[in-house]
């Protein structure tokens, strides 16, 4: 699985670099910092950094691992980049959270089914009790 995730992250960070480099080029300098939506810029911004710092990693452990006596990377555990790079995978998760933002009428929607979950429970319970009522007073009426 390792094989097939290193390329196919490395091709997610170059795509997500080209998409920011491309809103960079697309927005002005002044509207990109301080626009609108400049803390999701500068988030994106952390992101493409610290996956970039993650393909290095990569590359310095790859030529670590080659030649052993000139490893310059023998600092860092392999332990300790394996936090570091599931800290970089929970910030990328975040940015789902601007695609929920989109999603608005959903979410309402979901919310309001939820909220009316405890009332039609409620209704269910009455229902059956008077069903439950009705069943005997049938049965009573029957018998007598």
């Amino acid at each position: 699985a390792s094989e097939t995730y290193t390329p196919a992250g490395n091709i997610y960070t170059v795509l997500f670099s080209l998409e920011l480099f491309v809103r960079l080029g697309a927005q002005k300098p002044k509207d990109f910092f301080c626009g609108e939506d400049k803390r999701w810029n500068f988030l994106d911004g952390i992101i493409v950094v610290a996956s970039w710092w993650e393909v290095v990693g990569e590359i310095q452990t790859l030529l670590a691992s080659s030649n052993p006596e000139e490893s310059n990377f023998a600092g860092i555990t392999g332990i300790r980049t394996l936090r570091i790079i599931r800290i970089t995978r929970l910030v990328k998760v975040a940015r789902l959270a601007r695609v929920l933002r989109f999603v608005m009428a959903l979410r309402t929607l979901t919310q309001s089914i939820i909220y009316t979950l405890k009332s039609l429970i409620w209704a269910m319970v009455l229902l059956l009790l008077i069903v439950y009522t009705f069943g005997i007073l049938f049965t009573q009426v029957v018998f007598d």
